[in-house]
């Protein structure tokens, strides 16, 4: 719902909007403030009542209407089948909040009877507001109409230029010809850009004016351009008279040209665009009228001066080499063959109606379509080397094992390292990278690096601010100092007995040094040149201490040293021994100095697994295989240590398993598989190390050893593994309870990790669930027993009358001391809450539980690791520093895909996605600044976004893909998108090539549906130039290049066929032209980005990176002999045509892909109705024309030539077709087969009756299967 109406809050003062709103909105706000001071009503004298009254008014009056107008649109979409025009959305009711008009056509209370409410007849309505999402393919064109501008130029250019047949470009400049065929074609694409609406929805008169003011300078231009070759005409030559015509014609380019010299000004002062775009002056908005709506979403999205300096050299360098590549290797080459062909005479044409022209065309149609896609390969390799350096400059993969940690123990001294020591290490550290480095060697206190930081402060009269930046201005040097001091200062006041009097003197002499530090006058209170002193005596201390016989005299007398320097030495002013007394510097006895005594030192949740059954276990299928088997035998060594744990906990025979260790045997393949009990164990252990933390923060030594006692049985904790300790969590407590120092503080740990960390599972079903005694409610009932720290959020349905039903948000947790479940938050709805897609209203009505400043989503198919869980703390620290010009309003972690042992095609899709959440987000983050995708391990600043729409978008089909619009919205609203690599999350993914295929085709469904949304049209509007082109080839333009390789492809064969059906090859051939080597270039580049260089290289290069080279060269080749570039390939078809599909006809909808293990065989039946439009079809179509030119084509008799021409189109052929079985389970069974054929012409003939569904009867599937056609836009 828009956030002026939250239906989720549990008040009605969620009416505030940001203080830039124009002040339609104070008419609700300033009646809830004269409610709150207590104002007098001018009119009965009486205090002043709200306009709404009753129990849930606001909820009934307010909430319950824009609900129902929401429901009533979504009913209008007809499921989906009604296009995006005929209904509002969220976006288009959000917008209309937005607009002056909202409270004036509303008013306060709410008319009802306004048109807003009306929802019957389109006519009376208000309509769609802000924009209209239109199903169209030029929606790529609209929404990134300059990155096509640029292509269609630099095309027209090259092409003028290349037909010259110069050497080089600039050679063919020289001519005054071709300058002005250049100039006119980089005008003429002006002038088409012109006429582009850049608001499709803007208001009449701004649109009229667009087009009178384009068609006026069309004019302008013609006349120019007739003037100057009417002169060149009569004088044959370029006279004075001709030159001066093409002077004015270069005046009136200038004029035109002119708004975008002001632009380029402006992306070089970005801030000057900021302040231009977030201030409300109406001059401004005067100024951006002509170019763009008046909006407040997508202002001041430039970044600062030396982002903007990175982004774009990171471009140019792209784009140099692509036009470089597109001129020299595809434009040039076609040149010669194209004169050849147009050349031709007297062709004899095998059919009537052939064209030369049309030959030529179809020779030029896949060259164009690689030039307009080949960025996407450019981005691709530059992206991969430049994430490799940034990864190299943060140390990535440098410690992979215990001998990689050894080796690099000698720099951890070099604290403050100098330009020339960084130079050294990082040399060295590429040796130690692959283990070329010397092994590490003890450092004296006497060498450079000890001296160095030894010496660091002897600074005399620095200022304390100065002295600070000078230290802060390496991390590493900064965390040395403050580590240092810490430690010296716990060391000394650890050593000294608390009971005497020397250890108050030590205690305040810490305090003052502390205080004139907080204060910054530490160098005007104490002497930097007593640092060298103390730091000698520092030093005899510590290799005292650390002898395995300590002489306590010989400490003693060091200690007395230290404090005879500190005294006399190290204070600027000088005390007496009475004020060093009354300052507490100086024991009341003076021998008491002589007796010091020495001591030791959110995610969501629908219906999936919750915990694996015993039939599920060892239910077995029809080749005898069961779950259990199967994990068994993939996860042989934790087998063999489970059973041997279990023996040990008294199991004395192997079937007890199945019998008293029977729930033990269901956690173990449980956490195994992707259930909701291995992602609430996961992220328990944020709770879990939240109270380890707690307790070090405050522990003593005796503490501490008691504490790493508990720590220690990780297997009887109840949050984690084993689920079957005796104790209850209430009554664990990390802390030594017979120890002094928590005695004062017994139980605290649990009270803090508690105040800090909360665990919702947004179960949407759980009350039905329940109600139906379904077994999963008992398990997620027995998981909250077992974990303090989890709530569960449900909607609750009530029956309040015959036909009426209440609804209700409802949080419950299990209350240990009562030993049930209770309700903690019961809030009302205005009705059903689903009336979107499902999850983003499960995500959405669970988020008003959650507390604090920062909320992590997770999905089902994650986990987390004990060790992550402690950096959180870390993690959250980064909330504070800017990353450009802005602090991240979103922390971005990688993920650690923990399925990729499962099967060889999930080995393949993990590698994938670790490329894609490591390499690829580096990158985007830095030096791009355009990480905008949203995956559920972020952690959102929860403020920031609860005033922003929340975390998830509803409305229907369009936001298919809640998430990746999450980081949309973050992005137009001024939000920064960070990313972190110190810190990972599990995430587990589909594990056959079926659930895989479910995957991709929702994912390019999403993405159809985005590039017609109005938050990428405002995205690639609102963006600089650059980062739009980051934004397009990481988002959209991905799925849309995939597509332009399948279209090559069709281009190719299809015109090859003609020509060699139409007789033109032949002719061509007969005049001793080959326009082979032009179609060879198209081919080559065909075949690399067939073999899926746009995934393999960022994935070799991360893998390297992180692996070392060799192993990376290995696993690659490995996958090789797997058959990944057939995986790869067939992936790409399911990516293209469900992408070209959504953007054409529609129908996204979600894909449950399922998260189970494939231990089954799938029949062909299943593999045809998922594959045959998206892959069988298309493969046969490309193997007939393969087949029909090879037996007429004269070229094609040479086999090596037609091989080389060919053979990555066979291959496409054959990986299309073949994938299906190559990856299925007993794929090439003989028996099975024979099953399966059986099994498919039962399909095919069973026509069913009117409740027969399309796993039944091919006649019913193939209805569902065309009715998509139904709806098309062009």
């Amino acid at each position: 719902m828009p956030r002026h109406y939250c239906p989720g809050s549990k008040s009605g003062q969620t009416w505030t909007t940001p203080p830039e709103d124009e002040p339609y909105n104070i008419i609700p706000v300033h009646n809830l403030l004269a409610i709150l001071e207590d104002y007098i009503d001018e009119n009965t004298g009486q205090p002043v009542m709200s306009s709404l009254s009753g129990e849930n008014a606001f909820l009934h009056c307010v909430v319950k209407s824009i609900y129902d107008i929401v429901k009533a649109e979504v009913e209008n979409s007809k499921n989906r089948t009604a296009p995006h025009t005929a209904w509002r959305n969220y976006d288009d009711l959000n917008d209309y909040f937005w607009s002056k008009r909202c409270f004036k056509k509303l008013k306060w209370p709410l008319d009802v009877g306004s048109k807003f409410f009306v929802t019957s007849s389109r006519s009376k309505n208000v309509g769609k507001t802000g924009f209209v999402e239109q199903r169209s393919f030029w929606n790529i064109y609209r929404s990134f109409d300059r990155l096509w501008v640029m292509q269609f130029l630099f095309l027209q250019a090259a092409i003028i230029v290349a037909w010259e047949e110069k050497g080089y470009p600039w050679q063919t400049l020289t001519s005054n010809d071709v300058q002005v065929k250049v100039l006119t074609a980089i005008l003429d694409v002006g002038m088409q850009y012109s006429r582009v609406s850049r608001d499709t929805c803007g208001l009449g008169f701004r649109m009229v004016s667009k087009a009178v003011v384009a068609a006026g300078w069309i004019v302008t231009f013609a006349a120019c351009y007739v003037r100057i070759w009417s002169q060149w005409n009569h004088d044959r030559r370029w006279s004075a008279e001709a030159g001066k015509r093409v002077v004015f014609f270069l005046l009136v380019a200038c004029v035109y040209v002119l708004p975008e010299l002001l632009a380029l000004a402006l992306f070089v002062l970005p801030w000057v665009w900021n302040f231009i775009e977030e201030t409300n002056w109406k001059i401004f908005y005067l100024l951006t009228w002509w170019f763009q709506s008046k909006s407040f979403v997508g202002r001041g999205l430039r970044e600062g001066l030396v982002d903007n300096i990175k982004n774009t050299l990171f471009w140019v360098l792209v784009l140099a080499t692509k036009f470089t590549f597109s001129y020299f290797l595809q434009i040039k080459p076609m040149i010669k063959p194209t004169k050849q062909l147009l050349g031709l005479n007297n062709v004899d044409y095998e059919w009537p109606g052939g064209s030369i022209k049309l030959a030529v065309g179809l020779l030029w149609l896949p060259v164009v379509f690689i030039y307009f896609m080949d960025i996407q390969i450019w981005y691709s390799i530059y992206s991969s080397f430049v994430g490799a350096g940034v990864g190299l400059l943060q140390h990535l993969g440098e410690i992979r094992n215990i001998q990689q940690l050894k080796l690099r123990f000698q720099f951890f001294a070099s604290a403050i390292p100098t330009f020339k020591s960084k130079f050294n290490n990082a040399i060295s550290r590429l040796k130690l990278r692959y283990g070329l480095g010397q092994p590490y060697r003890k450092l004296e206190s006497n060498q450079v690096e000890v001296r160095k930081f030894a010496l660091a402060l002897n600074l005399v009269d620095a200022p304390d601010k100065w002295l600070w930046h000078k230290i802060s201005k390496n991390e590493y040097g900064r965390c040395a100092v403050i580590e240092s001091y810490d430690s010296i200062k716990h060391m000394m006041l650890e050593i000294l007995n608390a009971k005497f009097e020397e250890y108050s003197v030590f205690a305040v002499l810490f305090h003052e040094i502390d205080h004139s530090i907080e204060i910054e006058k530490f160098t005007k209170t104490f002497k930097m040149t007593s640092l060298p002193q103390i730091h000698s005596k520092l030093i005899q201390l510590v290799e005292i201490l650390t002898k395995p016989k300590k002489d306590a005299s010989q400490v003693v007398y060091i200690l007395q040293a230290l404090y005879e320097i500190a005294i006399r030495d190290f204070f600027k002013d000088q005390r007496t021994i009475e004020q060093l007394r009354e300052d507490g510097l100086a024991p009341r006895d003076p021998a008491s100095m002589a007796g010091l005594l020495f001591e030791k030192c959110p995610h969501p949740y629908y219906n999936e697994e919750v915990l694996y059954s015993k039939e599920q276990l060892w239910t077995e299928n029809e080749d005898g295989i069961s779950i259990l088997y199967y994990l068994w035998t993939i996860y042989d060594d934790d087998w063999k240590n489970f059973m041997e744990r279990m023996r040990r906990e008294g199991m004395v025979k192997d079937d007890e398993i199945w019998t008293t260790k029977l729930r033990d045997l269901r956690l173990w393949a449980s956490y195994r598989g992707q259930t909701l009990f291995r992602t609430v164990r996961g992220m328990m252990y944020y709770y879990r190390a939240l109270k380890m933390l707690a307790f070090l923060d405050s522990a003593s030594e005796m503490d501490i050893r008691e504490g790493i006692q508990e720590l220690g049985s990780v297997g009887e904790d109840v949050s984690l593994d084993g689920f079957n300790s005796k104790v209850s969590p209430s009554s664990r407590s990390l802390g030594g309870a017979s120890s002094s120092l928590n005695l004062l503080f017994k139980g605290h740990e649990k009270g803090a990790s508690l105040m800090k960390f909360t665990y919702v599972v947004a179960c949407q079903i759980y009350g039905a669930q329940k109600d139906k005694k379904d077994p999963h409610a008992e398990e997620i009932l027995y998981l909250m027993k077992h974990n303090e720290a989890l709530r569960v959020a449900y909607v609750d349905e009530v029956s309040v009358g015959r036909d009426e039903k209440e609804y209700y948000s409802v949080l419950v947790k299990y209350d240990q001391q009562l030993q049930k479940e209770v309700e903690i938050y019961h809030v009302q709805l205005p009705g059903l809450l689903k009336i979107g897609e499902g999850k983003p209203e499960n995500q959405n009505h669970a988020i008003i539980f959650t507390r604090g400043d920062a909320v992590q989503t997770i999905d089902m198919n994650q986990e987390n690791y004990f060790e992550e869980a402690l950096k959180m703390r870390n993690l959250l620290e980064e909330y504070k520093p800017y990353y450009g010009i802005r602090k991240p309003t979103i922390l971005g972690a990688r993920e650690h895909i923990f399925t990729s042992s499962v099967s060889s095609v999930n080995w393949f899709m993990s590698a994938q996605e670790t490329s894609f959440v490591t390499l690829g987000q580096r990158v985007l983050e830095n030096p791009l600044k355009i990480r905008i995708h949203y995956g559920h391990p972020y952690i959102f600043n929860r403020f920031w976004f609860l005033t922003r729409r929340g975390i998830s978008k509803v409305s229907r089909v369009v936001n298919i893909s809640e998430d990746i619009f999450t980081g949309f919205n973050c992005t137009l609203r001024g939000g920064n998108v960070s990313h972190h690599e110190y810190i990972q999350v599990g995430k587990g993914r589909d594990v056959g090539l079926n659930q895989i295929s479910m995957f991709e085709t929702k994912v390019a469904s999403e993405n159809g549906e985005e590039v017609l949304s109005r938050d990428v049209y405002r995205l690639g509007h609102r963006l600089d130039f650059f980062r739009m082109l980051s934004f397009f080839y990481t988002t959209v333009g991905f799925f849309f290049n995939t597509l332009m390789v399948i279209l090559t492809v069709y281009a190719f064969l299809w015109g090859r066929l003609y020509l060699a059906l139409s007789g033109v090859e032949i002719a061509a051939l007969a005049s001793n032209n080959n326009n082979n080597k032009a179609l060879s270039a198209i081919l080559n580049q065909q075949f690399i980005i067939q073999l899926g260089i746009f995934i393999a290289l960022p994935m070799i290069v991360e893998n390297s990176l992180e692996h070392g080279f060799l192993q990376a060269i290995w696993d690659f080749l490995t996958m090789q002999f797997q058959l990944s570039l057939v995986f790869y390939t067939f992936t790409m078809g399911t990516r293209t045509h469900f992408f070209g599909r959504t953007v054409l006809h529609g129908r996204a909808k979600y894909r449950g892909t399922g998260r189970g293990f494939v231990v089954q065989h799938k029949s062909f039946a299943e593999n045809y109705r998922l594959y045959v439009r998206s892959h069988f079809i298309k493969a046969i179509e490309f193997g007939l024309i393969l087949t029909v030119y090879a037996s007429h084509n004269p070229v094609a008799k040479d086999t090596f030539v037609y091989i080389a021409m060919t053979i990555s189109s066979w291959f496409l052929v054959l990986s299309w077709i073949m994938a299906p079985f190559v990856f299925n389970p007993s794929g090439f069974d003989w028996l099975k087969t024979v099953d399966d054929f059986d099994e498919f012409m039962n399909w095919i003939w069973y026509h069913g009756g009117v409740f027969a569904k399309a796993e039944q009867s091919w006649e019913r599937w193939w209805y569902e299967e065309q009715d998509h056609l139904r709806t098309t836009g062009l």
